[in-house]
């Protein structure tokens, strides 16, 4: 009878003892701070690209942004690499591109053209925001917490359309584009998974499935008569990969001088 009692005893406890690392497991309290503290900083560089239809890495690049300097610089590193450098001079905002390492070109950037670069870098949240514990894993050798992060949308379309462009009014009569803009327009909220080291709580990777959007966007490309199509047919699955380098970046942003011609 003793010893019924102290097994039942030893289980109760191995059970509570589980049960108390589960709890702490999924305490999120600390997922705001460590976006806020990323978000607020002046220098950050970030790695990226698509993953298409399961397994094609697509569109890879480096992003590097100085708040201070009020700069941008986009490599994308595949064939035909580019380089796309934001500066503002005199209150106006302008972008510099080079292709291939041909000659720079300049050209007039809209006047929110770098709050829109800064939201591309950061971790997208708002005081809606809820941080939920998916699970633990390691990443590359490294323990991480995976993190789902729902945020409520404020603009369906942000960075890609415009609801009151007049070229969306005329092709919603086009059955095709107007299921995919539905689509997009139902959902309420923009849901991205981010993990995150178990020691320092610094972001390491983000996903986020773009689906929805990039089909709009590739009807949008297509009914337009753009030649310059993104995907060569409608996308399966695409899910947009951020990693997070560790440390800011050192180098500055160096507008080119010489050989740049305006367009």
């Amino acid at each position: 009878m003793k010893l019924k009692i102290v097994l039942i005893a030893c289980i109760g406890a191995i059970v509570l003892a589980a049960c108390g690392k589960e709890e702490a497991a999924k305490d999120s309290s600390w997922c705001k701070e460590s976006v806020d503290k990323y978000n607020a900083q002046e220098k950050r560089q970030i790695e990226g690209y698509e993953l298409f239809d399961g397994d094609k890495e697509l569109y890879k690049y480096t992003f590097a942004i100085d708040k201070g300097q009020k700069r941008t610089k986009r490599v994308y590193t595949e064939e035909p690499a580019s380089t796309y450098i934001l500066s503002e001079e005199e209150g106006v905002w302008y972008y510099y591109g080079s292709e291939e390492e041909g000659p720079w070109y300049k050209s007039e950037a809209r006047d929110d053209a770098f709050k829109s670069e800064v939201q591309s870098i950061d971790i997208d949240v708002n005081d809606e925001t809820k941080y939920e514990i998916a699970g633990q894993e390691k990443l590359d050798g490294r323990a991480v917490a995976k993190v789902k992060i729902t945020t409520p949308k404020d603009d369906a379309f942000s960075g890609v359309l415009k609801e009151e462009d007049e070229k969306v009014e005329e092709l919603l009569e086009d059955a095709d584009f107007k299921k995919a803009y539905d689509a997009v327009k139902e959902d309420k909220n923009k849901v991205s998974y981010v993990w995150f080291d178990d020691e320092t709580k610094k972001p390491v990777k983000q996903e986020r499935d773009t689906t929805k959007i990039q089909t709009v966007l590739y009807y949008y490309l297509k009914l337009s008569g753009n030649a310059e199509m993104k995907y060569d047919t409608v996308p399966e699955s695409v899910v947009e990969v951020t990693l997070f380098p560790s440390g800011e970046p050192q180098e500055e942003i160096e507008v080119p001088q010489e050989n740049v011609h305006s367009i």
